[in-house]
């Protein structure tokens, strides 16, 4: 199967199409139509329910991948499934817009020195003040939507240390 396929979700076989695929005689047939079906974008249960009982899905997948494209010459085109809406997917999550490279530097930076930070240090120290500014400055990044592993990745540390400093 060399073209992409947009596959038909929960959409069944037009009645023409049944009447087509239930009246092919031969086996070499019905899997050559099987799979013209299935490249045109029909999905293996819509094709399977064409028949009654309904056929089972690895049962059409067989027969998609046994069909052979010599036994398609008496056969009629095959009608495309409906095409999805045009607005499709929609990303819940934004966009990224990426770290610069500045921030990347500093956050490369300040990492292994706030990694060093513990409670009972004097706030003069450079662990506290890396570690304070290490914790405002992913803070920013996050809330113009840089994702957590972009942070993570430029800071050189685990997912999760930074998922842990922004309270999730």
């Amino acid at each position: 199967m060399t073209s992409p396929r947009r596959p038909a979700r929960d959409e069944g076989l037009p009645s023409t199409e049944k009447a087509i695929l239930l009246s092919l005689t031969t086996k070499n047939e019905r899997n050559c139509r099987a799979r013209q079906l299935f490249e045109s974008g029909w999905t293996l249960r819509a094709i399977g329910e064409a028949y009654t009982p309904p056929v089972r899905r690895s049962t059409v997948k067989y027969w998609v991948e046994n069909g052979d494209v010599r036994y398609a010459l008496h056969q009629k085109p095959v009608q495309p499934p409906n095409e999805p809406a045009p607005t499709g997917y929609q990303r819940k999550t934004p966009v990224s817009p990426g770290i610069s490279s500045a921030d990347e530097s500093r956050l490369a930076y300040l990492a292994p020195l706030a990694r060093q930070y513990r409670s009972g240090m004097s706030s003069t120290s450079l662990q506290f003040q890396a570690n304070q500014e290490f914790n405002e400055l992913i803070r920013q990044l996050d809330l113009v939507d840089v994702t957590t592993a972009e942070i993570a990745r430029a800071s050189n540390v685990t997912f999760r240390a930074i998922a842990r400093r922004l309270g999730r």
